[in-house]
């Protein structure tokens, strides 16, 4: 399960408030620029893809693909690293991996609607 509640800079700042929030102000500070959101999130996916980094390209996804960035876009991101800096292997996890994003979006929203609907 995907906790966005408990994402790795999160765990950062509760080891070292300092570290957490100087992670978060570089972060900010990189961010800025003449890229928009989904572009940067976009590129982040694919470097996350590229070096196998699974818990935070879930994250990322997840975050994603809530903000309305469609599957495809994230695919193709992924692909388009494919033979330049990627392995086939990464790109197929990374598929993989955004499937399991899908599913938990999946679960989350029908876990709001039967909540809705208990109301």
């Amino acid at each position: 399960m995907i906790d966005l509640n408990n994402v790795q800079s999160d765990q950062l700042k509760r080891i070292s408030a300092e570290a957490g929030d100087a992670f978060k102000l570089m972060r900010k500070a990189v961010a800025s620029g003449p890229l928009d959101e989904e572009t940067r999130e976009l590129i982040l996916l694919s470097s996350f893809a590229c070096v196998g980094f699974e818990p935070s390209f879930k994250v990322h996804a997840l975050k994603a693909r809530m903000a309305g960035i469609s599957r495809e876009k994230i695919q193709h991101a992924i692909l388009i690293t494919l033979g330049a800096t990627t392995a086939l292997m990464r790109v197929t996890e990374a598929i993989r991996w955004l499937d399991d994003a899908e599913a938990e979006l999946g679960a989350a929203s029908k876990r709001i609607c039967r909540n809705t609907y208990d109301v």
